[in-house]
């Protein structure tokens, strides 16, 4: 079991899942955008369905389309990656070692819900 052992290492980590986790969803948010924004502006729809966003977006702006404003969102997800990462870890360390009989389970999820 690998554990960090520092604030900075749990920071690191925390914000690597959250740009790991911004560099998968951003495709799917660029395209709902989109999708609801076209019917929110009451004009004709041009696209009818996700594979049609799809293939649309590909098609007239590349695959780097379906990336628009990832950098706000790396910064986003990064920062929030980081405090979450780190709060939990750092809430479980210190209910795990409070002298109690209470379970391991039990410090995990009170340690998730402070997070």
């Amino acid at each position: 079991m690998w554990l960090c052992t520092s604030a900075a290492q749990m920071l690191a980590v925390g914000g690597v899942s959250g740009c790991t986790a911004a560099m998968f969803t951003t495709p799917f948010d660029v395209v709902k955008t989109r999708l609801l924004t076209q019917v929110a502006l009451g004009g004709a729809l041009r696209y009818r369905g996700l594979v049609a966003m799809f293939r649309g977006i590909v098609a007239e702006e590349g695959a780097s389309g379906l990336y628009r404003g990832l950098a706000p969102r790396l910064l986003i997800y990064m920062s929030q990656g980081a405090l979450f990462f780190a709060s939990y870890e750092l809430c479980h360390r210190v209910l795990s070692s409070m002298d109690s009989p209470r379970p391991l389970v039990v410090a995990r999820t009170a340690a998730a819900a402070v997070a």
